[in-house]
């Protein structure tokens, strides 16, 4: 050191000033990080005898493992050990003395690992940082609840996997394994927390059969009892209303429904050697029942008396008295003590039978009374006792015996006969016997009218009533009789009540004139069916005259035997008084300047697909329009002939798009009829040429050629007949 006496200066340090020993007790000044400029301190004069780098964060200096040196090491966790990092510290954490900890993947610990709190803590299970199960401090566990109520609380369903095809998994307490009474064991549903609300329902279902499979069986088992114990009980509880004016819960025990042929589910109440009670706890016989029995519980029981009903019981509500099945009838009970005539009685009456016939009742049973009865009738030819026949008196009859009358019916039509039966000092009600009507009640079809002339007009279908059958229907005038929509002719047999009739006729050749027609079945005839043609034009009318109804005569048919009619105007246009004027667009409604629709003038849907309709008639054109109205093909809509058979003109809605030789027949008298395009109008006919061609007339020329279905603007008129 250097510096005036007392105030000592200090140099800069160098390595080789610090040689080997201890330093004796000295005061020295602090050092600042200026005082030292370069160089390293070795470990050996207290140093670490190394240079930092980047790479060495967070590492520790330590002794080298051969022990000479010094180093930056990184600290590795071993099992058990946990390491965490942070600036300025090291955290390491260890199980207690004597474990290795928990191990990602588990653990080899030569003895029973324990998991869980040494104080009074509970111990929770988390995943996805929410809590998904929880052990209370005091030994409770709770399943989607951090505080259990009970020793197992689940907050949601419990579902038990399938152990293999008809395999059982159970739920029980287990036995005690020593002497002692066996737990109980309660499932109950939850209370109404408050408030005016119901309890929850408790379910026991068993598993719905699949395809060929039967249905699962409910069974609840009470604990079987050892040695001189007694065996423990099933108690089945509806819960009582907590108050006011409410009914207690309801206990149902339903068997399963039975699936195509099967057998319903039974509900069994099975005891060994022990006793059923119903409203009692302590039953003395096998079935013990506090209160009444209903052997049925409507006006009518319907349960068949056969052998596999032997013995069954039910309430007779017609004769008011209970019966029993003896494998063939039902009889009473028990005869009325000191009552010696029967219940009152009666038998079934019966109506639509033939006529002239013998006619046998329903067998009934006589009850109620005691000893032995004959019977008589009144207007009956027989009476049979158990079956057995015999005349209009037959004696023996006793309690339960079946009796049955005979009647013969009355030869006429809808005629009645009655007859009464007395068996000691009680008569039957009067029992009546009806024959079929044999004709049905009076029948009319609906007039029609403004029909086409010429044409097959069907009737309105009627349902016939009041008869049996079968009987025939006949119509001179008619052109087909259909039964239930089935078409044949005249006489067509076989008509029952209840029956659907229809009739055709051929509507009169001329107009606004009527042919009329009658069907007649069995013995009823029908009112006059009338069918009236539209009113047309007078009789002798020439080509192009106007009709009444508007309509332009256009001439006869090409057979020279039928009218045609057009339109005033081609498609398209309407007349405004004085001439034709094309709509602002689409189909003219027949009145006014009205055009409600668009249409496109090409024979086809203007498309160039290749369609055969095979309507290639060049006279039948109503037929060609209608078909290829109804087509739903490629080249549909076939917008010429659609738009004839849509129009709505005149009063009329017949029109149709004339055939090629019914369209040269208006050519012909086109100067009369007027309005056509002369100059250089090309007209559509309906008659096909081929799968690409159709038929067009030039009424500049008069000639006649095939030309592209897609062609647009040629001209349409429509015709009706």
């Amino acid at each position: 050191p250097t510096g005036s006496a007392g105030v000592p200066q200090f140099r800069q340090l160098a390595a080789s000033d610090i040689a080997t020993g201890t330093f004796g007790v000295a005061r020295i000044p602090d050092l600042d990080a200026t005082k030292i400029t370069s160089g390293t301190l070795p470990a050996s004069r207290g140093g670490t005898g190394l240079v930092p780098q980047v790479s060495d964060a967070n590492r520790l200096y330590g002794v080298n493992a051969a022990g000479d040196n010094a180093e930056f090491k990184a600290l590795v966790a071993g099992s058990g050990i946990t390491i965490s990092n942070t600036v300025g510290s090291v955290q390491i954490s260890a199980p207690g003395a004597g474990t290795l900890g928990w191990a990602q993947g588990g653990n080899s610990f030569g003895q029973d690992g324990v998991l869980g709190t040494n104080d009074a803590r509970d111990l929770a299970f988390k995943t996805s940082n929410a809590t998904r199960m929880t052990i209370t401090s005091g030994g409770s566990v709770g399943i989607g609840t951090a505080n259990p109520r009970a020793t197992l609380e689940n907050n949601g369903d419990i579902l038990l996997t399938p152990a293999g095809s008809g395999a059982t998994r159970t739920i029980s307490v287990a036995d005690l394994g020593t002497d002692g009474t066996g737990n109980n064991l309660t499932i109950s549903a939850a209370k109404a927390y408050s408030g005016n609300y119901s309890g929850g329902n408790l379910d026991l279902n068993a598993g719905n059969g699949m395809g060929a499979g039967n249905g699962g069986n409910v069974n609840i088992n009470a604990g079987a009892t050892t040695g001189n114990g007694n065996p423990g009980s099933i108690n089945i509880t509806g819960a009582n209303a907590a108050g006011g004016n409410h009914n207690g819960g309801s206990v149902t025990i339903t068997g399963g429904s039975k699936a195509g042929t099967g057998t319903d589910g039974n509900v069994l109440l099975a005891t060994f050697r022990g006793n059923v009670g119903i409203g009692l706890t302590n039953p003395g016989t096998a079935l013990d029942v506090k209160g009444g029995i209903r052997p049925g519980s409507s006006a009518v029981v319907t349960v068949t008396c056969d052998s596999t009903n032997e013995g069954i019981i039910r309430y007779n509500y017609t004769s008011h008295h209970s019966e029993y099945c003896d494998g063939t009838i039902w009889r009473a009970m028990t005869a009325i003590a000191g009552q010696t005539v029967p219940n009152a009685f009666s038998f079934t009456d019966q109506s639509n039978v033939s006529g002239g016939a013998t006619i046998t009742s329903n067998a009934v049973i006589l009850s109620g009374f005691t000893g032995s009865l004959t019977a008589t009738c009144t207007n009956c030819i027989a009476i049979a006792r158990n079956g057995s026949w015999g005349g209009t008196t037959v004696a023996g009859f006793v309690n339960n015996d079946t009796i049955a009358i005979r009647v013969t019916s009355s030869v006429n039509l809808g005629d009645a006969v009655t007859a009464t039966t007395t068996v000691g000092g009680t008569t039957s009600g009067t029992w009546t016997v009806t024959t079929t009507a044999g004709t049905p009640a009076s029948f009319a079809f609906t007039d029609r009218t403004n029909v086409s002339t010429a044409m097959t007009v069907t009737s309105d279908e009627v349902t016939l009533t009041g008869f049996t059958g079968p009987v025939t229907a006949t119509c001179n005038d008619c052109t087909g009789i259909a039964r239930n929509g089935v078409w044949g002719v005249s006489p067509m047999p076989g008509f029952n009540n209840g029956d659907k009739i229809r009739i055709r006729q051929t509507s009169n050749a001329g107009a606004g004139l009527a042919t009329a027609a009658q069907v007649t079945v069995g013995a009823t005839t029908s009112s006059v069916w009338t069918v009236t043609t539209s009113t047309a034009c007078q009789v002798g009318i020439v080509a192009g005259q106007t009709c009444p109804d508007g309509t332009i005569y256009a001439g006869s048919s090409p057979d020279g035997t039928v009218a045609m009619y057009a339109t005033v105007c081609d498609a398209n246009q309407y007349w405004n008084g004085a001439a034709c004027v094309n709509c602002a667009s689409g189909l003219w409604t027949g009145t006014g300047s009205s055009c409600a629709t668009t249409w496109t003038m090409q024979w086809n849907n203007g498309s160039l697909n290749a369609v055969d309709t095979g309507y290639t008639s060049a006279v039948t054109g109503r037929a060609n329009t209608l078909g290829l109205a109804a087509l739903a093909d490629a080249g549909a809509p076939y917008n010429a002939a659609s738009y004839c058979k849509n129009l709505n003109a005149y009063g009329h809605t017949d029109w149709y798009l004339p055939a090629r030789n019914e369209l040269n027949v208006v050519f012909l008298n086109r100067m009369a009829i007027g309005n056509f395009d002369l100059a250089s109008g090309l007209y559509w006919s309906s008659t096909e040429h081929n799968d690409t061609r159709a038929w067009i007339q030039n009424f500049s020329s008069g000639d006649q050629a095939n030309m592209q279905k897609q062609t647009t603007g040629y001209k349409i008129r429509c015709v009706r007949r």
